[in-house]
């Protein structure tokens, strides 16, 4: 009867050290520290004017999730949701930013033809609704020609 008793107070302390988050032992968690970090804009460059309108490719650096899409919101407040992060256009668009960290991964994403003299900002959000990552505010804006 001791010996049972002792296993299943083992048994019950040990479940509880592996769900206690403070014991870093347990499942992984589904967000990956380096997701939590918004991604860099490199292009167009955060603050640049004279941005063609013609359709083309904005750049990010930064480990994201695949589920993160990529919004462009216009100063009159319309949102052009522009889809998931893909490889970066190849060449690069120039003149593009330099990455803040030299290890990120560059991604792109397309944007149709854009209004003239707007000014749009660049959001992010998590379609898959699973981390709580901070990518929802503005990482960066543009001016179109």
């Amino acid at each position: 009867m001791k010996i049972v008793a002792g296993v299943a107070l083992a048994s019950a302390a040990l479940t509880t050290a592996c769900s206690t988050p403070s014991a870093g032992i347990g499942p992984p968690h589904p967000c990956p520290a380096l997701a939590l970090v918004a991604p860099q804009l490199l292009y167009p460059i955060p603050g640049a004017t004279g941005v063609p309108t013609v359709a083309g490719s904005l750049v990010v650096a930064g480990s994201l999730p695949s589920s993160i899409a990529v919004e462009l919101v216009a100063q009159g407040g319309v949102t052009l949701d522009l889809g998931p992060l893909r490889a970066p256009p190849s060449p690069l668009p120039s003149p593009e930013a330099t990455p803040t960290n030299p290890m990120a991964t560059l991604n792109g994403v397309a944007y149709p033809a854009l209004e003239p003299a707007t000014t749009y900002s660049v959001a992010y959000h998590d379609t898959a609704k699973v981390c709580p990552i901070p990518v929802g505010g503005n990482t960066g804006s543009f001016t179109t020609q």
